[in-house]
């Protein structure tokens, strides 16, 4: 899985950010990209995080003008950070929702994700190398 399918993984998920976005005031936007530019500095990857990231994507052609951007690099990092979690039966914190997955049952997921049965989660990892995988409660 490359780098694009972790950040983009639903089209319709992105046209429909694409047309609220396109609906947005624009002190909004500015605000947005603000908030995004703030989030960039305070979640840069630490050292061992940006190894683990260049080992990860810097495969991708589209490495070169990627590395260099530090609101690409915050989220790469959070997503190396949610594997990590992941990897050690924690919940990462942007897993809020439950959903179900056809191989894991029912899982924590990202809320734009849950609504949905998915063929494959972030979990099939823990589940197919047998790490923990945190479950919520079914009453």
């Amino acid at each position: 899985m490359d780098w694009r399918q972790i950040l983009n993984p639903d089209p319709e998920v992105l046209r429909a950010k694409r047309v609220e976005s396109q609906h947005a005031a624009p002190h909004k936007t500015l605000k947005t990209l603000k908030t995004q530019e703030e989030n960039s500095e305070t979640n840069a990857p630490s050292d061992d995080e940006m190894a683990e990231i260049e080992r990860q994507f810097s495969h991708d052609p589209e490495w070169p003008q990627v590395k260099d951007d530090p609101r690409w690099l915050a989220h790469l990092a959070g997503v190396v950070r949610d594997r990590r979690q992941r990897k050690a039966g924690k919940l990462p914190e942007s897993y809020t929702a439950v959903g179900k997955c056809q191989g894991c049952g029912l899982i924590f997921i990202e809320p734009y994700r849950a609504g949905r049965e998915l063929v494959w989660c972030p979990w099939c990892e823990n589940r197919v190398e047998g790490l923990p995988i945190p479950r919520p409660r079914v009453e």
